[in-house]
């Protein structure tokens, strides 16, 4: 856990607000050749933090991301984390390969 002054915590299955950046494939052995959904369910690597399975939630108006794009979404977490503003960009996991990136973002520091 990240105990860095301005750390926030999230709970098991608190929604994470997140900005999230699907990979292409283009033929290399990283990223997705589909879009992905509400309920989507990666392994997410937080940096300096663990691994864990992470549900996916995209806002309505936006209904899916493909590879390429960027959207906000939210995380809803099977373990609880902490994220510092240090570390708060993670990697989107599928099987062994990455096919994402995103970032938490967190309130403005006080």
């Amino acid at each position: 856990m990240d105990d860095a002054p301005g750390a926030r915590h999230f709970g098991v299955g608190e929604q994470i607000p997140v900005t999230l950046t699907l990979h292409t494939s283009n033929g290399e052995p990283r990223g997705r050749q589909t879009p992905i959904y509400s309920k989507y369910r990666p392994t997410v690597s937080f940096a300096g933090g663990p691994e864990v399975v992470c549900s996916v939630a995209i806002p309505r108006d936006v209904r899916s991301i493909a590879p390429g794009q960027t959207a906000d979404a939210t995380l809803g977490c099977q373990e609880a984390i902490s994220v510092g503003p240090d570390s708060a960009g993670f990697v989107v996991i599928e099987g062994n390969k990455q096919v994402g990136v995103g970032e938490v973002r967190l309130p403005p520091a006080p």
